[in-house]
């Protein structure tokens, strides 16, 4: 009897904070969405609706803002850095709210298996591209070698 009512309170226990935890990821979940988008309302300090180089700058470089983005998971200490990753190179230096919170919310925390296949892929799809290339050019540059006597050499 001691037993059952050993386990009946242990499962009781696990499910509250199960409960607990699934309130708290929610909380946060909720927080993490809105909070971009009122870093962004702060950024932007001409109220044009979009953000420039220097207005990021002046955010990232803003101890409190550093502070904040460190509780998202995103190290703020490099703004260069950020600024890079953020820039979606389509129209010069200009970040859109969308942008701005879709960048910063890909940011977040360390990096995921899922966020890095897509590299991957990428990055070999651009190596055989790569490899072409160089053959193309070895076998445009025969003629022209054979030309001077040096592939006999």
């Amino acid at each position: 009897i001691v037993a059952a009512l050993f386990v009946r309170e242990t499962m009781a226990q696990y499910a509250n904070d199960a409960e607990t935890m699934v309130r708290e990821r929610s909380r946060k979940s909720h927080w993490v969405r809105q909070s971009p988008d009122a870093l962004f309302d702060a950024a932007d300090t001409n109220c044009d609706g979009v953000l420039s180089d220097d207005e990021v700058r002046a955010l990232f470089d803003h101890p409190k803002v550093q502070l904040w983005l460190k509780e998202l998971g995103v190290d703020a200490s490099d703004s260069d850095t950020i600024i890079e990753l953020l820039d979606p190179g389509e129209d010069g230096w200009i970040l859109s709210r969308e942008e701005f919170v879709h960048g910063i919310t890909r940011l977040k925390g360390e990096a995921r298996s899922q966020d890095l296949i897509p590299v991957y892929n990428l990055t070999r799809r651009i190596l055989t591209t790569v490899k072409e290339l160089r053959n193309s050019v070895d076998t445009m540059r025969q003629p022209e070698r054979s030309a001077y006597g040096l592939l006999d050499a």
